[in-house]
């Protein structure tokens, strides 16, 4: 072998004159590509240490005349045997700092290759057999520039710093990808195998693996066929740390309110161009593990989103923990416009069974969720869930058209244990029991400032059996019918046990007005009345105790006891109205911030008023 790489080390030289040796390495390229060749630069030819061709500026053009490949710098190794023949045939290529152009609408090689021979002929016929046979050369791509584009679905994109080996000895052997890239500047590492290439060129199936790491870390094994379009059936797992990370980087928009952090699933896979549905799949996102099916379409930077899944746990803080707070830095409602432009052009269709859901400190179980989003209209739905010992129901739609949000609510619970959803809720005792109740509210604007400024609607909610802590509502009326000189003490002390309380709630323009509003007990009555405005999140309520007899009622004659509830939502507090202590005594009226004037007159005094706080 080495006498003869010797011998044609004299004689080739003076064998291949440059125009022949760039007219042979054109007719080889064209027959493996079945597209037309030009190599404007010099070609050369050596012999040692193995045969070797290298071609200067290469163009490749497919029928329209469009280049396909454009390479600085083509070399090639030679198959020895070919070329004591006479010929010329690439063992292998590689191609330096080339630019491919892929025209995903169009087949990938010329109607005169050995590909496209392979790809019109039938499964086991002679012509199939010997295209087949067809060898094709190893192909190395060096930081090479990736340009895929089809004008049927409007889509162009370019791939960068592509390094990669294509290993496909022959048209009927299995084939090979492997290399890495830079797609939208995300580095990614790749790695795929076909059993049957030559099927897929007829569309039919073959076997296919794929390993990825990225962006998105996935491993894909099953079968993959051509016609009508690509397709993948098989398992699949695939991992990212980053789901807003991975859709910027697919150029989608995702029909969720706030952005999450990390998902993996784990499933059975079919996917179909842009669009893959799971099934028998175990889903993890944030923390969570979903078991159920999911569909995802994704086409023109959308996506929708379609499953049915089941969970034991349900945590929802991490989603909710990085949604836009609906509170500005004043503590007032925000007056920051609503981002809801992944939520007007995307849809979402999710049907949810928790056996336990967490939001914060509050918790359900048996929770059946629904969420769908479709043409700028979401519903949230809880069908029902167990919660703090009794039921709830829950229905949101908010109809959206940037930038504003037009949003309904209603709900109802019943049968719950107040004292434990308030401890959750808002990390208070003040008040327990067994609480019903149902509420419908709708509202419009930009921001949620402007929402809760125009919310309008009513509700209706009924405790029993239960306390008010804080405060001693009976043992102050006890006090006051023995001595009006009432102290603070007297009053903001121990709790008020009552059998009954109920209110209803007329809402209008952010302020909701109670009209009746009664507790009932042993003991005591207290009725009350006003103002919470919802907008500027103030309490604004009069209330008057007074003494039941024994069998229920007014007593007759008994005492009673004005005061005022008010203040901000974060900062509430109950003050005995101070007139009414007056006119029993006028020696209660320094305790009280007041004096009385010698025309009868009543005035605030400067200092020493009194302000009871509900715990908070």
């Amino acid at each position: 072998m080495v006498f003869a790489a010797v011998i044609l080390a004299v004689i080739l030289p003076w064998s291949f004159s440059e125009s022949l040796l760039r007219e042979l390495a054109i007719v080889q390229i064209e027959t493996q590509t079945g597209f037309k060749a030009e190599i404007a630069g010099r070609a050369t030819l050596s012999l040692l240490p193995r045969p070797r061709v290298k071609l200067e500026d290469v163009t490749i053009r497919d029928d329209s005349g469009e280049p396909v490949i454009q390479a600085r710098i083509v070399r090639g190794d030679l198959r020895l045997i070919s070329l004591l023949a006479g010929r010329l045939e690439l063992k292998s290529l590689s191609l330096d700092t080339p630019t491919l152009s892929i025209d995903l609408d169009r087949e990938p090689f010329g109607g005169n290759s050995a590909l496209a021979r392979a790809a019109r002929s039938s499964t086991g016929s002679a012509e199939a057999t010997e295209a087949e046979r067809s060898r094709l050369p190893a192909v190395t791509v060096s930081a090479g520039l990736v340009r895929l584009h089809s004008k049927v679905h409007s889509f162009e994109t370019l791939v960068q710093d592509v390094n990669a080996v294509v290993d496909w000895p022959r048209i009927g052997s299995p084939a090979a990808l492997n290399g890495s890239a830079v797609w939208r500047g995300q580095p990614t590492q790749f790695d795929l195998t076909f059993a049957r290439p030559a099927a897929l060129l007829r569309g039919e199936q073959s076997a296919a693996t794929l390993h990825v790491h990225g962006a998105l870390d996935a491993d894909a094994d099953g079968s993959v066929s051509s016609r009508p379009r690509i397709q993948f059936e098989g398992s699949i797992k695939a991992s990212t740390a980053s789901v807003p990370e991975l859709a910027r980087t697919l150029g989608l928009t995702l029909p969720v309110l706030g952005p999450l952090g990390s998902a993996w699933v784990d499933g059975e896979a079919n996917v179909t161009g842009t669009n893959i549905s799971l099934s028998n799949a175990r889903i993890g996102v944030d923390g969570n593990t979903f078991e159920g099916s999911l569909a995802i379409a994704a086409g023109n930077g959308r996506a929708a989103i379609s499953g049915t899944l089941a969970t034991e746990s349900l945590q929802l803080d991490a989603a909710a923990g990085d949604m836009p707070s609906v509170r500005g830095s004043d503590g007032q409602w925000s007056r920051e416009a609503f981002d809801l432009s992944g939520l007007a052009k995307n849809e979402l269709d999710l049907r949810i069974s928790a056996a336990r859901l967490r939001l914060g400190s509050l918790q359900a179980e048996d929770a059946a969720l629904s969420v769908l989003l479709k043409g700028g209209r979401m519903e949230l739905s809880l069908a029902e869930a167990s919660a703090y010992k009794g039921t709830a129901k829950l229905r949101a739609v908010a109809t959206i058209s940037p930038p504003r949000l037009d949003l309904k609510i209603n709900g109802s619970f019943s049968q719950m244990d107040v004292g434990a959803l308030f401890l959750s809720a808002f990390d208070t005792e003040w008040i327990s029991g067994t609480g019903t109740g149902q509420f419908a509210l709708q509202g419009v604007g930009g921001t949620p400032a402007e929402v809760a400024a125009g919310l309008d609607g009513k509700a209706q909610f009924t405790v029993a059996q239960g306390e008010i802590n804080g405060i001693n509502i009976e043992q102050a009326l006890r006090r006051l019918e023995k001595r009006p000189l009432l102290s603070a003490a007297d009053v903001h002390n121990g709790h008020t046990t009552f059998d009954a309380a109920a209110v209803t709630v007329q809402v209008a323009q952010g302020a909701a007005q109670i009209s009746e509003g009664n507790v009932e007990g042993p003991g005591a009555q207290i009725a009350f009345e006003g103002t919470i405005s919802i907008a500027d999140r103030t309490v604004a309520l009069k209330a008057r105790a007074s003494q039941t007899g024994e069998s229920g009622g007014n007593r007759a004659g008994g005492p009673e006891l004005d005061f005022d509830v008010s203040g901000s939502w974060d900062d509430l507090s109950v003050e005995p109205d101070a007139e009414s202590l007056i006119r029993r005594s006028d020696a209660a009226a320094p305790l009280f911030g007041v004096r009385r004037e010698g025309d009868g007159s009543v005035e605030p005094l400067k200092s020493g008023s009194t302000k009871l706080a509900f715990p908070q």
